[in-house]
């Protein structure tokens, strides 16, 4: 029962985490500031900007710190990248 258990918070957590990825991937590609301010809003309303985004948010930002001056040239963080099935 406990596999069965760990197996469904795993699945729920995957789905939650990729909803996140979606949320951040989207706002990154809105390309300019008046569309960004839209959609931040428009996400917000609809409840979003929810706890997964927030953690999403967080791991690529500890990407890009980590990985600043790096010299790799990668414009996709590893957590984002990982999220869209490619290498950073």
């Amino acid at each position: 029962q406990m596999i069965a258990v760990g197996k469904a918070l795993q699945t729920v957590l995957d789905t939650r985490l990729r909803s996140g990825r979606e949320m951040l991937a989207e706002l990154l590609n809105a390309g300019e500031i008046r569309k960004l301010d839209s959609l931040i809003g428009k996400s917000a309303k609809e409840g979003k900007l929810d706890m997964s985004f927030w953690t999403v948010l967080g791991m690529n930002m500890k990407d890009a710190a980590m990985n600043e001056g790096d010299g790799s040239g990668s414009t996709l963080s590893p957590t984002l990248a990982a999220g869209e099935g490619q290498e950073a």
